[in-house]
């Protein structure tokens, strides 16, 4: 074994060979290593768009695969094999939206089948979550039944009617494209059978919801006969609101009995609240983070409900502009007409990869630096949650000058190198010392291990011993046997299964959109979860190929966080 003055000697020429380096860590740049226009990715993307169809046309056949098993699955009331086809359709609907976005193909055909696409996603999204919540209604029913508890059993009738209108309208939707999709389809030879058919399964969903929605409102009212000492009234204006709008909800209460009044919205608790002397209520809620299409409303108070008035949500168009600001830094702004977007996420994308997403303030405003290393590099904004009633948006690419750090900087980091020199030799002995006083131990990947925060080599050391214990088996894990299944042709892909299981069991909402920038907030104090976010993150946006030994790692991690958090 090397003796300690041996290490510490090649330690100290290491640091004088890269001394000359370290002011100015930029290995490439296009400025100074580009002499073929080859070598700007930028163009290379612009040239490959003039040939994009033998990637996208394979890639629409399979988006349209996807939504064929998932509607299928979805009306066998397979819901567990239908929550694997719609992360896989999503997963492959992202990958389809980035193409066009770093191929620069948005006055293109493609780019019109996306629009069409997303709109589809956000249904058969919607179709997946209401029908599988439905489905639940039956047992619910039977429990509330047994109990003898009447007040439950109409809140679940009336659940059953607003999820029944719900899913018509979305059904209605996703048909009404149909001919649309088609056309666009055709026009690049992409067969639309599977697409076709799953149109014709969600009329069959549509349909066999009614039906048993029917059955159930019937049966319900003939064992408990509404109330006639009390009754409440919902009126819902207006019926139509796009983003920024005011929707108002009023209603009556009349009869003796409790004073408080619920309204749900979609199902969902909205508002608590007391009517007034008269009986009266009001409530005004403004039109934001809520999808596009019909929403159902419904009252209850003291056990009597209200009708089922519905309300529609028109998708608004968006405009998003983007300026450099300096310093590696952009602003922007996001606007539907003329109203600002408040508190949306915006992502900046960089020859087609996320750099960063900033989120607005109250004027619709963004802006941040972007971590980007030293050169010129373009990059565009783009707004397309689905989890707002605003269309789509891109901004014009813009050039953002990231310049190297100055010459005052430069000499402060020679300064420093002595003391950096003493710091390793110290850390280098410690080392040798804590690795000799302890029984060897599995290297864990360092690449993944390298960004943790505030862990002590002796915690680490635990860890290690933890991640490399045998892993269980996946047979009855729908979460592990999809990430098997992906983790041999697409690994980013199969890491996005763990991460959107751990996104749910952290308690967000729609973890299928949800984000590791997401994920941090709700976990601030957990470094192990934010370690195996960093590394997630590498592989997912840096284009990291991780070894066995790296996918190990993430996997135990992920089972160890995924068993504190539940």
């Amino acid at each position: 074994m090397p003796t300690l003055p041996a290490i510490a000697v090649a330690v100290c020429i290491f640091l004088l060979l890269i001394t000359p380096h370290a002011a100015s860590p930029a290995l490439y740049t296009t400025e100074s290593d580009a002499f073929t226009a080859m070598h700007d990715r930028v163009s290379v993307l612009r040239q490959l768009s003039q040939d994009s169809t033998g990637v996208a046309l394979p890639l629409m056949e399979e988006i349209f695969a996807s939504s064929g098993t998932l509607v299928l699955n979805i009306n066998l009331k397979d819901f567990e094999s239908a929550e694997k086809d719609l992360d896989e359709y999503l997963a492959r609907s992202r990958q389809f939206d980035n193409m066009v976005i770093r191929l620069d193909m948005s006055q293109s055909d493609l780019e019109e089948w996306r629009r069409l696409n997303a709109q589809n996603r956000e249904d058969l999204t919607s179709l997946f979550e209401d029908t599988q919540r439905f489905s639940e209604l039956k047992r619910l029913e039977i429990e509330y039944r047994d109990a003898d508890n009447p007040d439950m059993l109409y809140s679940v009738m009336y659940e059953g009617e607003a999820l029944r209108s719900r899913i018509k309208e979305t059904v209605s939707s996703y048909e009404g494209r149909n001919e649309e999709m088609a056309g666009v389809s055709e026009r690049f030879g992409v067969a639309t059978d599977d697409y076709t058919q799953s149109v014709e399964d969600a009329l069959a969903v549509s349909a066999s919801v009614e039906d048993e929605q029917e059955e159930r409102s019937t049966e319900i009212r003939r064992v408990v006969p509404p109330r006639a000492d009390r009754s409440i009234t919902i009126g819902v204006e207006p019926a139509e609101v796009r983003y920024g709008d005011i929707l108002t909800i009023s209603g009556r209460i009349t009869g003796s009995g409790s004073r408080d009044v619920a309204l749900y919205l979609d199902s969902r608790l909205l508002w608590n609240g007391t009517v007034t002397f008269d009986g009266t209520y009001l409530h005004r809620m403004r039109i934001a983070m809520i999808r596009t299409g019909m929403h159902t409303l419904y009252a209850t108070s003291d056990g009597v409900f209200s009708d089922v008035p519905v309300f529609r949500v028109i998708q608004s168009p968006t405009s998003v502009t983007l300026s450099s600001s300096g310093g590696g830094k952009v602003s922007g702004l996001l606007l539907s007409g003329d109203i600002p977007v408040r508190n949306a996420p915006v992502r900046i994308l960089s020859a087609g990869r996320p750099v960063a997403t900033l989120t607005t303030d109250e004027d619709g405003r963004f802006a941040g630096p972007l971590g980007l290393p030293e050169g010129d590099h373009r990059v565009v904004a783009a707004f397309d949650d689905l989890r707002y009633p605003l269309e789509p948006s891109w901004s014009v690419e813009v050039l953002v000058h990231v310049p190297p750090r100055k010459e005052g900087q430069e000499i402060g980091a020679i300064l420093l190198y002595p003391l950096v020199v003493l710091m390793l030799f110290a850390a280098v002995g410690g080392g040798i010392w804590y690795l000799r006083s302890r029984r060897p131990l599995p290297t864990p990947p360092a690449s993944f291990l390298e960004e943790r925060p505030d862990d002590t080599e002796e915690g680490l050391a635990d860890d290690i011993e933890t991640d490399l214990s045998p892993l269980p088996e996946s047979d009855s894990d729908p979460v592990l046997e999809a990430y098997h299944a992906a983790a041999g042709s697409d690994y980013p892909d199969a890491l996005r299964h763990l991460f959107i299981s751990l996104a749910g069991a952290a308690g967000l909402q729609n973890p299928s959109y949800a984000t590791a920038g997401d994920l941090r907030v709700a976990l601030p104090s957990d470094t192990r979860m934010h370690a195996w976010l960093s590394a997630y993150e590498r592989v997912l946006y840096a284009g990291q190929i991780p070894q066995d030994k790296e996918r190990e790692w993430f996997l135990s991690e992920y089972l160890l966080l995924r068993e504190v958090l539940a």
